[in-house]
């Protein structure tokens, strides 16, 4: 035991001293054996013990000394097999390609993407292989096949036989089996199970549950007015029909060409008699589900003179067809959508307003009284489905909306507050960028069609602005009465929420709905009550109200459709509309060739390609494929939301369906917080009690229960039917002046290029090469021949007979269209130095009133206008010594209240001629009254000697005569000038001159 204690106590003393320093000459062995152990040890067994501890120290010293070294070695060595492997990823031979393939995998990047590893396995498998001995998967041959499609057969074939793709052959054979043509028809029952083949195999490849909410989308596009031919069924295309007092257009018309000797002169009878259309109506199919593509189910052209009866047929046929081919596949069709076009509008209109015979069991609403309008429900196979629910294209109506903050003909009035876009200009020009995010193009509209400009004015950073401006705590104390711009951005916000919001419920966007819908109502039913205001003046256009009801009410019913019919799929609001049809119109201008107008020929030959590449992008194997340019109605709500919304929407929410009685309380809630906001704005009854008939326009704006509201509600449902039916209706234009993007490109070719209209003419006559370039692997039929026989010339190509006969190459547009495609919003510009005598919005000045006992009245300018030709809007200042440059320039003022002594702003708002400007004045605030203003002591001398002098002096404003003279040239301050009526000097009164007897007011220009 004594021999393991001094063991154990020799390991302790030695673990002691290794961590010592080393010792000098002067190290004493006494100085080690200072511890109870050491003491009984003789210096014998010191000097052993000593001489052992050395040892062992030494020893250790050299395994330190040792495994430094090696760590040295070792970092070398990292850094050596650091720099080997970046070498040999550079290589690339095959052991660095499959290293980092396996690092790709090990990452997880390679998920999803069983297509890519596919195409990989193929290219490694066929390297070793001869061209016969080669075989393919379906996500090869898919990828290849689309890009025949995208890029032609010159690209498939750049990229196969760089890649061991297929041969020419197979990627011909491939793509003739998967070919669909189409030709000038109505609905058919052929594209219609065609349609649905390839809807069946994306849900099954894709695991989509049926069933699925389908809308049909329907637009119109302006085209290259040309005929054309057709080589695989000897037709020519282009016509819409017969060009006769009852035109209309006709889906199924073609001319077939024949060879015979008669097939010119029909052919050259069918020029003279028939009418080109020079527009392309499509109607798709859009299935409200983010992972199924829109198909086209209907194609034409057509002259844009068709009525609504055409619409509502094309409706009943193809409702008829799709419940025959489609239904059992994706589930019922429930809506139509368009985008504003006035005779779609009244077919709507007819559709959602429930008659008053019409029983409870045929419509399809929520049971609320407020909730005005209904769809139907119809008998399928022994089930009931709702039909014919009316859509208008959120996009649009909010691009409309957003166009009236700066509409040249309306001021927009809510509670005597002004609603204008020099609003947002005073955001713009007090905040920093950072804060509201807006640019100079948001607030010009000059693109009246960008929906991502529209939609930054929308965002909460600009409200959030607007009420700092209002309340007086802008940076600079800047001031403004701006809450009825803050009101209508709010009520942009709200609609634009109901289908974009990426944190609202399902109830929380049919709150908001009815908030939209309820605003409006009482807004109108106000406006329409005040004496001093217009509906034409002061409102919304009725297309744009209309159009806004009808898409918050359709919101509501497909979220009561979706729980109904379709509840294993979530609500996609944000697929309804018509922005399929932009869509698919941008991509023909742009599909294998880059130019952005085409015929309706091209557009045939493009639409089995574009339907057959929506499958191939839908399928599981399929390649991914995204258009890469940017449209101006690429969505960016997202960029607006706050930090708490930033997280998007999970599916599950959008599948928490509110029940009957649910919809109806949000739909209620959704009228009071209107109210709210409308008594924010100073729109409120005389009474509070809601069971007075005389409040009805505001407890119960849906109820029509006096003759005034019965003769609003009738005017507007008149108005719709007389716009409806007329003829050379523009689908895209109203009030609003909203003009597409497809007819300005084709005004901008026909005016401007019309040397590639010709050249139009030649790519026609070479068919084959046509053929190959857009990758068309069709053959001509031996049965169809190329030429027919012209008297004294022979036999001559058709392509080239029909080049000659078309009247009208280019396409262009009715002078009136051209007039609004070309036309844009003009701005006042100068050059000249500002010199303190401008005046420009914002700036109060003081105005001769023959009203007013002082002779005048001050205002502060919110808008200024010149309605000499046409409507002109101003936004920098004018020099008040050019006035008679602008004669009818209108100034809208907000006019001060005064009690003689001090001014307050008040919500009356007067339009005045800018000749009747006296000066512009300033006014300070009172130290001891919040809220009061006075005029600067300059100003006041400067008004009383113009109301001296305007009773004093009369007599002509012209000096004729030499002689005359001023009799108040001193009637202001030397700082300033002033020009005023004169009258003869009584030494020349007596004279035989010939003067006028008329009396005419003075007016006076001061200048500060």
């Amino acid at each position: 035991m004594k021999v393991r204690r001094a063991h154990t106590a020799h390991t302790d003393d030695a673990s002691n001293i290794q961590g010592e320093p080393e010792r000098g000459s002067d190290y004493t062995p006494n100085s080690l054996f200072h511890s109870r152990k050491n003491k009984t040890l003789t210096p014998k067994q010191k000097d052993k013990k000593l001489a052992q501890m050395r040892t062992k120290f030494k020893y250790q010293r050299l395994i330190n000394l040792s495994l430094s070294r090696r760590l040295v070695q070792a970092r070398a060595q990292k850094q050596k097999l650091t720099n080997k492997i970046c070498e040999f990823s550079r290589r690339a031979d095959i052991r660095a390609i499959v290293e980092n393939l396996n690092r790709a995998f090990d990452k997880g990047l390679l998920s999803g993407r069983s297509n890519t590893l596919k195409f990989m396995k193929d290219i490694s498998s066929n390297l070793a292989k001869s061209g016969r001995g080669r075989r393919y998967s379906k996500a090869t041959t898919g990828f290849y096949e689309a890009l025949r499609i995208i890029g032609g057969p010159r690209s498939a074939r750049l990229v196969a036989q760089n890649l061991c793709g297929p041969s020419e052959t197979k990627q011909r054979r491939i793509r003739a089996q998967n070919k669909f043509n189409y030709r000038p028809s109505g609905p058919n029952d052929d594209q219609f199970e065609y349609v649905a083949k390839i809807y069946k195999d994306i849900m099954q490849q894709r695991n989509i549950i049926s069933p699925v909410l389908v809308e049909t989308a329907e637009d119109e596009t302006a085209i290259i007015s040309r005929i054309q031919w057709d080589f695989r069924t000897d037709e020519c295309w282009g016509w819409c029909g017969e060009d006769d007092q009852s035109h209309e257009c006709d889906p199924n018309f073609v001319h077939v060409i024949g060879d015979d000797e008669d097939a010119y002169q029909r052919l050259k009878t069918s020029f003279e008699k028939n009418k080109v259309g020079n527009y392309a109506r499509v109607i798709m199919l859009n299935p409200l589900h983010k992972d199924l593509p829109p198909m086209v189910i209907l194609l034409q052209a057509c002259c844009n003179t068709f009525k609504h009866d055409m619409v509502r047929a094309q409706h009943t046929a193809i409702r008829k067809l799709y419940n025959k081919h489609l239904l059992s596949v994706l589930g019922p069709l429930v809506s139509n959508a368009s985008d504003g076009d006035a005779r779609r509008r009244k077919v709507h209109l007819e559709n959602m307003t429930p008659l008053a015979n019409t029983p409870p069991s045929q419509q399809y609403r929520i049971a609320s009284p407020n909730f005005t309008m209904s769809g139907k429900m119809e008998h399928v196979n022994g089930q009931l489905y709702p039909c014919d629910l009316a859509d208008q294209d959120f996009v649009h109506c909010g691009k409309k909306l957003v166009n009236h903050l700066k509409h040249s003909s309306r001021v927009l009035t809510v509670g005597g507050n002004t609603i204008h876009m020099n609003h947002v200009q005073v955001v713009l020009d007090t905040f920093h960028p950072l804060e509201h995010g807006l640019q100079q193009g948001d607030i010009d509209r000059q693109d009246r069609m960008n929906w991502e400009s529209a939609q930054r004015l929308m965002f909460p950073k600009v409200r959030t602005c607007l009420e700092q401006i209002d309340a007086g705590t802008a940076p600079g104390d800047r001031f403004e009465n701006v809450k009825g711009t803050i009101l209508y951005l709010t009520l942009c916000w709200l609609f634009t929420e109901i289908f974009l919001s990426l944190s609202a419920s399902l109830l929380t966007r049919v709150e908001y709905a009815s908030c939209v819908v309820n605003i409006l109502r009482i807004w109108r039913l106000w406006v329409f009550r005040s004496k001093d205001l217009s509906l034409k003046e002061n409102f919304v256009s009725r297309e744009t109200f209309q159009d806004v009801s009808i898409a918050c009410h359709h919101a509501v019913l497909i979220i009561k459709a979706t729980r109904d019919f379709a509840p294993m799929n979530p609500v996609c609001l944000s697929r309804t509309g018509t922005d399929v049809c932009e869509d698919y119109f941008s991509a023909n201008g742009s599909f294998v060739q880059n130019k952005h107008n085409y015929t309706l020929l091209e557009m045939f030959r493009n639409l089995d390609q574009m339907n057959r590449l929506q499958e191939l992008i839908g399928s599981e194997d399929g390649p991914m494929y995204k258009h890469a340019t940017k449209r101006r109605g690429d969505n960016i709500w997202h960029k607006g939301c706050s930090a708490s919304d930033s997280a998007t929407l999970l599916e599950n929410d959008m599948m928490t369906f509110p029940s009957d009685e649910q919809l109806v309380t949000a739909w209620d809630k959704g009228l009071l917080l209107a109210q709210d906001k409308l008594r924010n704005v100073g729109i409120s009854p005389a009474t509070t009690d809601p069971n007075d008939p005389c409040n009805n326009w505001f407890f119960n704006p849906h109820a029509i229960s006096g003759t005034t509201d019965r003769e609003l509600h009738q005017q507007m449902y008149e108005e719709t039917e007389n716009v409806s039916d007329s003829e050379n209706v523009d689908p895209d234009v109203d009030q609003d002046d909203s003009v597409s993007d497809d007819e300005q490109n084709l005004a901008t070719l026909s005016n401007a290029h019309p040397e590639l209209c010709d050249h139009l003419s030649q790519v026609i006559n070479s068919v084959d090469q046509e053929q190959e370039d857009h990758g068309q692997d069709d053959q001509i039929h031996s049965s169809v021949s190329n030429t027919i026989p012209i008297p004294e010339f022979g036999n001559v190509h058709k392509s080239t007979i029909i080049s000659k006969l078309n009247t009208n190459p280019c396409g262009q547009l009715s002078w009136d269209r051209s007039l609004r495609v070309r036309s844009k919003q003009q701005v006042c510009s100068t050059s000249r130095v500002e010199d303190g005598n401008d005046i420009g919005l914002y700036d109060d000045v003081a105005v001769s009133s023959k009203t007013s006992h002082n002779k005048w009245i001050l205002g502060r300018i919110l808008r200024m206008r010149n309605r000499e030709r046409g409507v002109t809007e101003y936004h920098k200042p004018i020099n008040l010594s050019e006035s008679k440059k602008y004669p009818k320039v209108f100034l809208t003022i907000n006019v001060y209240s005064t009690d003689g002594t001090s001014f307050k702003r008040t919500n009356s708002n007067e339009d005045v001629l800018f000749n009747n400007v006296i000066m512009k004045v300033e006014l300070v605030s009172e130290d001891n009254d919040e809220g009061r203003l006075v005029l600067s002591q300059h100003d006041t001398d400067a008004l009383s000697d113009f109301v001296r002098n305007t009773r004093s002096v009369r007599g002509s404003v012209t000096n004729r005569n030499p002689n005359r003279t001023s009799l108040a040239e001193n009637a202001v301050p030397d700082d300033g000038r002033i020009r005023i009526a004169v009258s003869p000097t009584p030494s020349v009164a007596d004279e035989n001159v010939r003067r006028s007897t008329r009396r005419r007011n003075i007016q006076l220009w001061a200048y500060s």
